[in-house]
C-alpha cells in the first residue's frame, strides 16, 4: 500500500500523470475502484464455485481453494483489498465474498447437514475464513513451505471432523 502511488500507477499504465484524472478524481478513487473490482471478481469466483454442487463439505473445500487461487493470481490486489484501513473505508460491512461463504455455512445449518444452532453459523464462518486468510498470508510471506493445496486439505479435513461432530449438548 505504501508503494502504491499515482506515479507508480501511471508508469505501469504507460500514460501521463494527468491521464488517470480524466477518469478518476484522485488516487483514493483509483484504489477504491481496484478494491471494488477485486471484490466483484472474488465474489463471482466464489459464487460459481458454490454453484457447482456436491456435498456441503465438497462445496466448502472448493470455496477455500477458489479463494486461495484468487489470492495467488492477484497477490498485490489481495493485499490491497484486505488492507485494514482501505478495506474498512470501502466496505463498512461484511464483503460480498465473505457473505458467499457465510451463506454456504448457513445453508448447511438450515439443511441439518451441520448440527449447530442457527446463531452458531457466524462463528463457524468467521473461524474458517480467518484460517483461510491466515493460510494465504503464511504462503505469501513464505512462512510455510507446505504446498497450499495440501495445507487446504489438511486444515479442511480438521474442520470437517469438527463440523460433523456438531455442538455438544450440555
Amino acid at each position: 500500500m505504501a508503494a502504491l502511488s499515482l506515479r507508480s500507477i501511471v508508469k505501469r499504465l504507460g500514460c501521463s500523470v494527468a491521464g488517470p484524472y480524466t477518469y478518476f478524481a484522485g488516487q483514493d478513487e483509483i484504489i477504491s475502484t481496484l478494491i471494488q473490482r477485486g471484490e466483484e471478481e472474488l465474489t463471482g469466483d466464489l459464487k460459481r464455485a458454490g454453484q457447482e454442487g456436491g456435498d456441503l463439505f465438497e462445496v466448502l473445500r472448493r470455496l477455500a481453494a477458489t479463494y486461495m487461487t484468487f489470492a495467488r493470481r492477484n497477490r498485490e490486489l489481495h493485499k490491497l483489498m484486505f488492507n485494514i484501513n482501505g478495506h474498512k473505508r470501502i466496505f463498512p460491512s461484511a464483503t460480498a465474498s465473505y457473505r458467499a461463504y457465510i451463506e454456504t455455512i448457513r445453508g448447511g445449518v438450515k439443511s441439518g447437514r451441520l448440527h449447530f444452532s442457527r446463531k452458531g453459523y457466524h462463528a463457524i464462518a468467521r473461524t474458517m475464513w480467518a484460517w483461510l486468510y491466515g493460510l494465504i498470508v503464511l504462503e505469501m510471506t513464505g512462512v510455510t513451505t507446505m504446498n497450499a493445496d495440501e495445507a487446504i486439505d489438511e486444515g479442511f479435513s480438521f474442520f470437517q471432523r469438527l463440523l460433523e461432530q456438531g455442538e455438544k449438548s450440555a
